[in-house]
């Protein structure tokens, strides 16, 4: 399965062989076929088992969670990081740290993120600046 993906991840289903998979995972062509009868089976045997996995996967994530699951987003910048001077006021509306910025995004996205239960948060540094939206989950919001 995994040198199936690795050729479909590489040439693109429409470019992948089955002859090329069987080489990668060193079996026959006749043993691929026998278990899969086309790239369409192979296909959807793999996606229904990143279904499986991704779902147990989130599962366990929100038994974890407690009494209170949010979903998390991050978004990461590898720039100069947010000024100082604007550290503060950041998420206040007409405030940009670009010349050309409006400040009306980030003042919109914490507005609506607490509309919703939620917050936008951020973390910064020189060469990173992560920004942060978590939601709770469950549709239970203000």
């Amino acid at each position: 399965m995994r040198a199936a993906v690795e050729v479909m991840g590489e040439d693109g289903y429409e470019g992948a062989s089955i002859r090329d998979m069987a080489a990668r995972a060193d079996v026959s062509v006749a043993a691929l076929y026998y278990h899969f009868p086309s790239k369409l089976d192979l296909l959807r045997e793999f996606l229904d088992e990143a279904y499986d996995v991704t779902m147990a996967r989130i599962e366990r994530r929100l038994a974890s969670a407690g009494d209170k699951p949010a979903a998390r987003l991050d978004v990461i910048d590898n720039g100069c990081g947010v000024p100082d001077a604007l550290r503060e006021s950041l998420f206040l509306p007409l405030v940009s740290g670009r010349a050309n910025g409006t400040g009306l995004g980030l003042a919109l996205a914490q507005e609506i993120a607490r509309e919703h239960g939620g917050a936008v948060t951020h973390a910064s540094r020189p060469g990173q600046t992560v920004f942060s939206l978590v939601v709770p989950l469950g549709g239970e919001h203000g």
